[in-house]
């Protein structure tokens, strides 16, 4: 039984702000302590649920940011940039489930803590065939191409919505309860990662003995219409140098993909073509 971890910042217990997130950050020490303990809760309950094997993915920021000393023995650590994949890379490998750690709500879609989608301050919405989606909608759908079934979803009660909108079979733990986007009610750290913990060794339990979680499944037309809309039409306007590309709006560019993979690298491309036209004043 083997289960992988993709591990993200925003979403983890006691988070609540920039200040916090990132290298630099004056905060970012506690950042780092707050997410390697709600990955080794993750980790922890996975085997205690029957896992055979671990493999955590670093996926947020510069993928630095758990602590490789303070990481369960017991698993694997994928860290560094430039992953293929990114928040997914490697989930192809045969794994039986994956766990989303950290996550956060959509950007624009609720108040939920950090809610965003791939960048921050650039991106207004992201959607696949008109429908909304978000970091979890588009990793899911990644783990769905590759027969892997997303089985845990930890963050803020506001990605808890999204999740069981998107993977109504998930185990979910709810860490925060958001009042704005940089507020929340926060379990204490304790109570949080006894639950993580607690709803990894269900998740892994119930993949184990009853075999079936369904998969977030995009809705296949002819193609997957990916779309960003940026902030800037500058931003739009870079990201239109990629090949394939439309511009179907000022703020607006679309590709057409065959598959979910497909679908997720241009999603990437276009972002990060896009926000390197990004001004500092204007946006």
């Amino acid at each position: 039984m083997r289960i992988y971890i993709s591990a993200d910042g925003e979403g983890v217990s006691a988070v609540v702000s920039g200040d916090e997130m990132f290298p630099g950050a004056a905060e970012y020490a506690f950042f780092r302590e707050m997410m390697t303990a709600d990955v080794n809760a993750a980790i922890a309950g996975a085997f205690a649920g029957g896992a055979t094997s671990v493999v955590v993915n670093d996926t947020h920021w510069s993928k630095r940011n758990l602590l490789p000393d303070r990481l369960d023995p017991r698993a694997d650590l994928m860290r560094g940039s430039g992953k293929p994949l990114s928040m997914m890379d490697g989930v192809g490998a045969g794994y039986d489930g994956a766990f989303f750690v950290g996550y956060h709500a959509r950007v624009g879609g609720s108040v939920g803590v950090a809610n965003e989608t791939v960048m921050g301050r650039q991106i207004y919405d992201v959607r696949i065939n008109g429908r909304s989606v978000g970091e979890l909608e588009i990793n899911a759908a990644i783990a769905a191409h590759f027969g892997v079934p997303v089985i845990l979803v930890t963050g803020d009660d506001k990605l808890a919505v999204e999740t069981a909108a998107a993977l109504p079979d998930a185990e979910t733990a709810i860490v925060k309860y958001a009042i704005e986007r940089w507020s929340a009610r926060c379990l204490s750290p304790q109570r949080a990662q006894a639950l993580i913990r607690q709803r990894a060794e269900t998740a892994v339990v119930r993949l184990r003995t009853q075999g079936h979680f369904a998969a977030f499944r995009l809705e296949m037309q002819d193609s997957l219409r990916c779309e960003v809309e940026f902030i800037s039409t500058a931003q739009a306007g870079a990201a239109h140098l990629m090949p394939g590309t439309k511009r179907i709006g000022a703020r607006t560019v679309m590709y057409e993909a065959g598959d979910a993979v497909t679908a997720a690298r241009a999603i990437l491309a276009m972002m990060f073509l896009g926000c390197r036209a990004t001004d500092e004043v204007y946006g």
